[in-house]
């Protein structure tokens, strides 16, 4: 991992949860729970170490390609290779990330999306992106109750209605909002306001420029990233690595963080067993470890 794949993981995910004028595509009726639920996912090894959360889906054609799970996003993107076989274009959108860059998204038709053998449900338009990889975003993810389980490296997909919520850890309601937002203090706050979280963010997360400065150590910000012994060093701009955090009355440490939109991200869930239940609007944190690495086979 280097510097220029760092700042390529955080662009991409806060990029999607700066959507723009393309939000047209999320359907704004009423969240119906998936009826039929996809079979247990087997984790990829460095999601949650400086990875995204990766599933393979499928389209009815039988293309299947890798698509990061991002509840950041509000809507759903494919790889622009997958055009030939979507129909007709119906419009076009962008979006902006951090560096000021814009991209181009192409508007079609949801086609049918498979995770193994059980179809998902969409949204009713899906956007393009050139990038091999798709999002899966929310207008998918809040039909299911999905669990994150780290050290087990699997991803469950469960029944909304029969949740044994003592064994979840602890509740954080859901804000109504197109994106995963908990009315919640950040990482380094103590104050409540809107947070986002963002399992298309590879670090800990991002916290507001003045929360930074006043947390930030002095010396570490833009120097050379690098990994040795299995562990993230250094930074790159914008970007620290913060020896303990207290949240929500408990202590973790070597957080790597960002300076920009208040969100918590992959690497912080990680350390927890976590349940979205986007049908009731709820999520759950079972704590399972204090800290995190960044491996070198991290992609």
């Amino acid at each position: 991992m280097n510097a220029l794949r760092i700042r390529g993981q955080i662009t991409g995910s806060i990029g999607l949860a700066l959507l723009c004028s393309c939000t047209t595509t999320r359907d704004d009726a009423a969240v119906i729970p998936a009826s039929e639920l996809p079979a247990d996912v087997a984790m990829d090894q460095y999601a949650g170490t400086g990875s995204h959360l990766i599933v393979n889906l499928r389209l009815e054609s039988g293309g299947e390609f890798p698509c990061a799970v991002d509840t950041g996003a509000p809507v759903s993107l494919l790889p622009e290779s997958l055009e030939p076989g979507l129909g007709k274009r119906l419009g076009a959108g962008t979006f902006s990330t951090p560096d000021s860059s814009k991209e181009v998204l192409h508007i079609y038709a949801a086609p049918k999306l498979y995770l193994g053998h059980t179809l998902l449900v969409t949204g009713s338009r899906i956007g393009t992106w050139r990038n091999s990889r798709g999002i899966l975003g929310m207008d998918c993810l809040r039909h299911y109750c999905i669990q994150l389980d780290f050290e087990a490296r699997r991803v469950r997909f469960l029944d909304p209605e029969h949740l044994n919520a003592a064994d979840l850890g602890q509740a954080f309601p859901l804000v109504d909002s197109p994106y995963t937002m908990i009315n919640h203090c950040g990482l380094f706050e103590n104050k409540a306001s809107k947070t986002l979280i963002d399992t298309g963010c590879a670090l800990d997360g991002f916290v507001k420029p003045g929360v930074f400065n006043r947390e930030f150590r002095e010396g570490q910000e833009g120097t050379v990233p690098e990994i040795r012994n299995g562990e993230f060093k250094g930074t790159a701009p914008g970007i620290s690595i913060f020896p303990k955090c207290v949240w929500d009355g408990e202590t973790y440490s070597n957080l790597v963080v960002g300076k920009g939109l208040n969100l918590i991200g992959l690497r912080f869930l990680a350390r927890h067993k976590v349940t979205f239940n986007f049908p009731k609007g709820m999520m759950y944190l079972k704590r399972t470890s204090d800290s995190a690495v960044f491996y070198e086979g991290s992609r």
